[in-house]
């Protein structure tokens, strides 16, 4: 709270936003009231995100035109464009004698190369010496003039989750080592089961005559210019391209476009959802029933034609009936 009123109090700030995941809305009152008391000033309380919780969600800010976010729990750290944002980024503990000592063991070579990456939950405990330049997925590193970065090996202390697994999709290290269990265990890019699914859907996404660009957010800094290059790139591969925004995407949602092939989703990296046929299981045309060797093969016919109330081939009976 202390930290939070002094960053209001020194940018002078007057309308503020705290905005909570829904795993932290049960204290959200209570930190709203603890830091009105501190700065004397009224703080409002964002909790049902437009988008993904580790998003900054300045759209809904905006309903009360304010002038800055304070965002508690976990963090993508992606850019933003209209308002100051302060991160009150979660907290875990770790043995850091422990991770030293795993460090030496592996790392034998003292002049290796090594990129080190963390969670935002070990922010608390890291010290940074010198100031980084390069920025990538909201992480900051700086290289050697001498060497490229597929010169150096990545650790990132964490776990594998969707963080990490997708900084070790963007940067291309040499190898990548993640910690866990007290452990450092080194990731096999090429055999994830995430990378074989994403080709597959590129593939597909090669075949598809109808695409759809789902704007899944409204705060990443340049999403605009993301849109613009994607629906340039669709137009030269001769594909027709709609936009949709219907916020936090979830199978449900895409099943109101049965005419879409396939869904190209503008979002924060880590908010990204599985892909697969769970989103087709809701709808309710599923197209022409494809029974291929199973229904003999007719030559076309000359079908009805003429007026609605009467048709040519009807027999003269029911001609005078209708007349």
């Amino acid at each position: 709270v202390e930290k939070c009123g002094k960053w209001i109090d020194t940018h002078n700030l007057n309308k503020v936003c705290l905005q909570f995941p829904d795993n932290l809305l049960p204290d959200s009152v209570e930190i709203a009231l603890r830091l009105e008391s501190h700065i004397n000033k009224k703080v409002y309380i964002l909790g049902d995100t437009s988008c993904g919780s580790c998003c900054v969600d300045e759209i809904a800010a905006q309903h009360i035109n304010a002038d800055s976010i304070i965002h508690f729990g976990h963090a993508c750290l992606n850019p933003t464009m209209r308002l100051p944002v302060f991160h009150v980024l979660p907290k875990q503990e770790i043995d850091i004698k422990e991770v030293i000592n795993r460090f030496k063991l592996h790392y034998v070579n003292q002049f290796e190369r090594i990129l080190f990456f963390y969670d935002v939950a070990y922010a608390h405990k890291i010290d940074v010496k010198n100031n980084s330049s390069t920025i990538i997925l909201g992480r900051c590193f700086k290289l050697d003039k001498k060497y490229k970065i597929e010169d150096y090996i990545a650790f990132f202390l964490g776990d594998d989750g969707k963080t990490f697994t997708t900084l070790a999709m963007t940067i291309p290290a040499k190898k990548w080592y993640y910690f866990e269990n007290n452990n450092i265990i080194e990731y096999d890019i090429l055999n994830t089961s995430w990378l074989k699914r994403r080709r597959y859907i590129v593939e597909k996404l090669k075949d598809a005559k109808v695409v759809a660009i789902v704007v899944a957010t409204l705060g990443i800094k340049d999403y605009l210019k993301v849109i613009t290059m994607i629906k340039h790139i669709l137009k030269e591969k001769k594909k027709k391209s709609y936009i949709l925004s219907v916020g936090k995407i979830n199978p449900t949602k895409l099943a109101n476009f049965p005419e879409i092939d396939a869904f190209v989703v503008i979002t924060c990296v880590i908010a990204i959802g599985k892909a697969g046929a769970e989103f087709l299981q809701n709808r309710s045309w599923k197209g022409i029933e494809q029974r291929l060797g199973k229904d003999a093969v007719h030559s076309a016919e000359i079908g009805r034609c003429g007026l609605p109330n009467c048709y040519e081939n009807e027999p003269i009976s029911i001609k005078k009936n209708n007349e």
